[in-house]
């Protein structure tokens, strides 16, 4: 059992937490436009085409190389590096409205993205120059 003083301290925080409750857990405007975009693209490029791809087994290039125009493609990369610079929330956003319109898909959209972390935490200036703003390009 907690102590009386530990039990003040516990009321005091969470007071003092209740007065100031400035975080907020919306997106901003920038993510819903990136949510936005990535859905939309979903909802009409994806959808009507993704039978089609599970059908024949063929790499969607067609999504991969529009996705990628839409700046879609390894959105974490930083901009330093020729990529977008965006959070890790974003690409969240990202990748939860691709696989709405199809997991497989997403996966050739995104898969790339699988070689940035090696690069960015263990590659030198040199290389993080000339393969980060690379990945993924058409």
């Amino acid at each position: 059992m907690l102590s009386r003083s530990a039990l003040r301290l516990a009321t005091v925080s969470r007071s003092s937490l209740a007065s100031n409750r400035s975080m907020s857990f919306d997106l901003t405007d920038t993510q819903k436009e990136i949510q936005a975009t990535a859905l939309k693209f979903a909802k009409e490029e994806m959808i009507p085409q993704a039978s089609k791809y599970d059908e024949s087994g063929e790499f969607p290039w067609d999504l991969v190389r529009k996705a990628h125009s839409l700046g879609l493609m390894n959105p974490q990369i930083p901009e330093k590096y020729g990529g977008p610079g965006m959070s890790t929330l974003d690409t969240t956003l990202i990748v939860e409205a691709l696989a709405y319109g199809c997991t497989g898909i997403q996966l050739a959209i995104m898969g790339p993205s699988l070689a940035v972390a090696p690069v960015y935490i263990a590659g030198n200036e040199e290389q993080k120059k000339k393969y980060l703003g690379n990945i993924g390009v058409f």
